[in-house]
């Protein structure tokens, strides 16, 4: 690779290496996650890898600490980037990989052991262009109690593309698409694809247009990919309430645009499926705004549920479920009737009622 004014290249005793897998890690001020993330992918029982971080120009501690595990592990390369921005970081990751397969991840994330082992040999086994594990979105709420959701579907193959985009509104209500993270992809198509994440707008939109074009896709059900407490909505890292909405309706538009390209958009039974992940994100953005977003007053807060349940992407996802009302409990009404404070009401009756049951409540085993 070569490096320009910005960025610094850490080579430690490296000799020339033909990983079959690149684990792309992008990190800023992350000295408290790191070495849990780093340690939990050296670790592993799968060794022809090759993990590359990106230092996104930390202040802390977080380039000392990878700079030991460098020095001590022939299969780390560590890189320092003069900008902040993650993006940037992972787009300086991928074109450093030596690979056959690309794995991203984000601070914060870790493999439970046997995750790479498992991925990567049903991705050779099916020629996959994409393997996508089991994995577990762990979150940590306000008053410091922490909840877990497992996404296990069961695993499956799927050999050409008809098949995969006739189930990929299903995979997608399953959150299998909710980022990059975890995620085996061929590092030949993300390059001849020019993909960036610098120029895409947000993890998903990455995604989408990776998937555009691919034709053999597995799931593995195995050990968890654990993604940080961030990975709450379609897209990471955009902050709580009405940002995360703004979020939430770019990537809504950007499967619309995928099932256009596909020739689905009038199939009912797929969208069924889109419509019902989309309304999902629009009570959890309600939740945040009505529960979480502390620094707004309760006008600001009416104001914002308000504009959230009168968008037209809203309206059509709740014209197109209303068989399945009962399937989203205590909001679809309000929601329905476009009352923002009935919105308010039932999202803190939903949360005090989640809290209640947390302690007694298992991980799910399915992101439904």
């Amino acid at each position: 690779m070569q490096a320009d004014s910005k960025q610094e290249v850490l080579v430690t005793h490296k000799a020339a290496r033909q990983p079959r897998v690149s684990i792309l890690l992008a990190v800023h001020d992350a000295r408290d996650v790191a070495a849990r993330t780093v340690e939990s992918i050296l670790n592993q029982e799968y060794r022809d890898l090759e993990l590359i971080v990106a230092d996104c120009a930390s202040r802390d501690y977080t380039a000392t600490i990878l700079q030991r595990y460098a020095e001590r592990d022939i299969r780390v390369e560590l890189l320092r980037l003069d900008d902040a921005d993650v993006a940037a970081g992972r787009d300086a990751a991928l074109a450093a990989a030596h690979g056959t397969f690309a794995l991203f991840m984000d601070q914060g994330d870790w493999l439970a052991s046997g995750c790479l082992d498992s991925l990567v040999a049903a991705a050779e086994e099916s020629s996959a262009q994409l393997a996508i594990p089991a994995f577990s979105i762990d979150s940590t709420r306000s008053d410091g109690s922490r909840t877990s959701m497992v996404c296990a579907p069961a695993s499956q193959v799927w050999g050409d593309a008809r098949s995969f985009r006739k189930d990929f509104g299903r995979l997608l209500a399953d959150r299998l698409f909710l980022n990059t993270a975890g995620k085996l992809m061929r590092v030949s198509r993300l390059r001849d694809q020019h993909l960036r994440f610098s120029q895409a707008n947000g993890d998903f939109d990455l995604m989408a247009s990776y998937l555009r074009h691919v034709e053999r896709v597995c799931v593995v059900q195995g050990p968890c990919c654990h993604v940080s407490a961030s990975a709450t909505g379609w897209c990471r890292g955009t902050g709580p309430g009405p940002l995360s909405y703004k979020q939430v309706e770019r990537d809504y538009e950007r499967v619309l645009s995928l099932y256009r390209s596909w020739g689905l958009i009038d199939d009912a039974e797929s969208m069924e499926e889109v419509h019902r992940l989309h309304l999902s994100e629009v009570i959890r953005c309600i939740g945040e705004v009505a529960v979480d977003s502390h620094s707004l007053s309760p006008i600001e807060r009416r104001r914002a549920v308000q504009g959230m349940i009168d968008a037209p992407s809203t309206r059509d996802s709740i014209e197109a479920l209303r068989p399945q009302a009962r399937d989203f409990g205590i909001m679809f009404a309000p929601i329905a009737r476009r009352s923002a404070a009935a919105c308010c009401m039932g999202a803190r009756i939903q949360d005090i009622v989640e809290r209640t049951l947390a302690p007694f409540t298992p991980a799910r085993a399915a992101c439904r």
